[in-house]
């Protein structure tokens, strides 16, 4: 008796010598009525299913509401005789497409993928051929009809006036690039990006109905009614943004400059435009926002233009040109860089520094042996903000918890951290000294770290005082400056409901989970890198056009890849390397700081908080409350000292676990 397997050799022997493809042997049983009823291909291929994808009219809700179990469960309920003779949803899909070439939903999403991850040409044309993909010229069609939708939901969620706008330069070299006499830097662009974020956590109209009142508060009014000079206040009590995840629509890059105040006011003027929304009167289709305040997040270099921006246009006659309606928030990411840079400026510069055996430096060159010299003159922030965050022993509070110490060992060690390990007033041996101050500002910036992953922003605010004073120490004095405004601004001159909507949307969560707040800055940085290294394209097609365009798909394409990834259940695309086993390490560092007696220090580490409180009494003193000409010509002088940590920021410098 022929078994199955002979059977089906038999058959397939005989459709090979007949020159049948499994294309027309799919087909053929599809179309039978023996097997499900005339044409059942035809019927799935109807638009009605729900499975064409016009490459013109392509919408981005498309891409990320594509789920592959959607389309199986859809076939088993429609075709349950196809559904058990070929389960596979890839072969029915592309038998589908022969049928119909406008069936084409998993080859559309194939073709955006393999766009957004650079494939050859050559490589998307046999694909689309095989009818896995659609067509090249298709897929130029989807990602200009997936701009021109992305647009529709900028706009959307810009007119609801309930969004803060971020943007940031963006600097990049083209390959395709060739100096020329008239064109040096021929290939080096600088354009602008940015995103528009939902404003969460509650936030109303009424919040942000206020740009009247401000204006009636702000230092650049010569009319103000109710000017709010700055005077000290105590913190708040410790409170956490509540967990939400993040919603966003990327801006579409904008062909400017941000190195001037022209260029950063043109930069606002466009997102406001794609937002739909600006001077009502220039333009009747834009939604009014002269009476309601927008909130603006940048970097330190933007917030500066802006301010200055808005103090030279304070005798404009409208609202909109008088900018009274934006609120500059400054960058927390940029702020945690320039702590660590501050950090670098104190313990590691100095050339006294590095005389000691219990220097800071000491440690970097017994952690990182090879790349000590670089590390002390060219760290980039990643690496030094791995390196004051290295900790041996229990890493937490909660690992020394689950060691179960009884009540004594509690007891002792809070003892023994309050009298050994907190600076205090009598201390007078230089090495115990040094140490001490050492940890004094490491744990300041494991604190202002905590605070900003943890949304807890009274906490922030609390651990920015210190920090403010360290920066105005160690001359970052435009850092010192602008958060102080920032921080008397927030407290004293904005209202109740707009104070609220800026905390509480100053970190925000991009993965819904928690110790996973991120400033905002720091989305826009990532989009950045995304542009630029992942789906800016590659080699000749790395064009500023491309950019430009594609920019607005940043999330579309992520999501692609997101659905391919799961749908495919693509595994093992990042390596989790195990953790070093850095005990001998850490012991050798220990036993350069057990007690010697009379082992003395050649160097003194500075107490920068003193210093700085000491710099703004005396300035608060001498100036009584204003910023006087020689002031600003001082802040000035010092801008170089300020941009110097703002490198060229990398995935490592952003942390971007789980997000790339």
């Amino acid at each position: 008796m022929a078994t199955c397997s002979n059977v089906l050799r038999d058959v397939l022997t005989r459709l090979q010598a007949m020159q049948v493809t499994l294309t027309e042997l799919f087909t053929y049983v599809l179309v039978q009525e023996q097997y499900n009823g005339p044409a059942t291909a035809a019927e799935l291929a109807r638009t009605s299913q729900h499975w064409h994808f016009g490459a013109a009219s392509a919408e981005p809700r498309q891409i990320y509401d594509f789920q592959l179990e959607d389309m199986g469960q859809g076939l088993r309920e429609r075709a349950p005789e196809i559904w058990s003779l070929v389960k596979s949803i890839v072969i029915l899909s592309i038998i589908l497409h022969n049928n119909d070439q406008h069936c084409n939903a998993l080859q559309s999403i194939i073709g955006i993928f393999l766009h957004s991850c650079g494939a050859p040409e050559k490589l998307i044309k046999v694909l689309s051929r095989s009818g896995l993909s659609i067509s090249l010229a298709s897929i130029h069609r989807a990602t200009h009809s997936l701009a021109a939708h992305s647009t529709d939901d900028v706009e959307e969620l810009g007119q609801t006036l309930l969004a803060s706008y971020t943007f940031d330069n963006l600097d990049t070299k083209l390959p395709s690039g060739i100096p020329t006499v008239d064109s040096p830097a021929d290939g080096l662009i600088h354009i602008a990006t940015g995103t528009l974020l939902r404003l969460d956590h509650g936030v109303l109209l009424d919040n942000l109905c206020c740009s009247r009142l401000l204006w009636d508060r702000s230092p650049f009014n010569p009319l103000a009614s109710d000017p709010r000079p700055y005077q000290s206040q105590g913190p708040e009590v410790v409170e956490q943004i509540p967990i939400e995840k993040l919603y966003q629509t990327p801006l579409r890059a904008m062909d400017i400059s941000l190195s001037t105040i022209t260029g950063n006011l043109e930069a606002l003027g466009a997102m406001f435009a794609q937002g739909g929304v600006g001077d009502s009167q220039a333009n009747p289709s834009f939604h009014d926002i002269s009476e309601y305040v927008t909130i603006v997040h940048g970097d330190l270099g933007t917030y500066e233009k802006v301010d200055s921006a808005t103090r030279r246009r304070k005798q404009e006659r409208t609202p909109y040109n008088r900018l009274q309606h934006v609120a500059m928030v400054p960058g927390l990411f940029h702020l945690k860089m320039a702590a660590a840079d501050a950090i670098w400026r104190i313990l590691v510069t100095p050339d006294d520094a590095c005389v000691d055996q219990t220097s800071f430096i000491k440690i970097i060159g017994q952690l990182w042996p090879v790349d000590s010299s670089r590390l002390v003159s060219h760290a980039k922030f990643r690496e030094r903000h791995d390196l004051i965050g290295h900790r041996w022993g229990f890493a937490t509070l909660d690992d020394w918890a689950a060691s179960k110490p009884d009540f004594e060992a509690v007891e002792g060690t809070a003892q023994s951290l309050v009298r050994e390990y907190i600076e205090g007033e009598d201390e007078d041996i230089w090495v115990r000294e040094n140490t001490v101050r050492t940890l004094h500002y490491l744990l300041l910036y494991e604190e202002l770290s905590y605070t900003m992953n943890a949304g807890d922003i009274s906490r922030f605010e609390t651990v920015l005082v210190p920090w403010i004073c360290i920066f105005r120490a160690v001359g970052k004095h435009k850092y010192a400056t602008y958060m102080l405004r920032f921080m008397h601004a927030l407290h004293i001159v904005y209202p109740p409901g707009l104070r609220r909507a800026i905390r509480y949307n100053i970190l925000v969560n991009p993965t819904g989970k928690p110790h996973a707040f991120r400033a905002v800055d720091w989305i826009v940085e990532l989009l950045n890198l995304y542009i630029k290294v992942i789906y800016g394209g590659d080699s000749s097609n790395y064009t500023k056009e491309r950019i430009l365009i594609e920019s607005i798909l940043v999330l579309v394409f992520r999501s692609s890849h997101a659905n391919i990834e799961r749908n495919f259940k693509i595994p093992g695309l990042t390596t989790k390397h195990a953790e070093k086993d850095m005990r001998a390490t850490f012991k050798e560092i220990l036993d350069g700081y057990m007690k010697m007696t009379g082992r003395g220090a050649n160097y003194s580490i500075p107490d920068r908080v003193v210093r700085g409180i000491e710099v703004l009494t005396t300035e608060w003193s001498t100036r009584e409350g204003e910023q006087t000409k020689e002031g600003e010509q001082e802040e000035g002088g010092n801008a170089e000292a300020d941009d110097e940590l703002l490198d060229d920021i990398t995935a490592d410098d952003l942390n971007t676990d789980g997000l790339i």
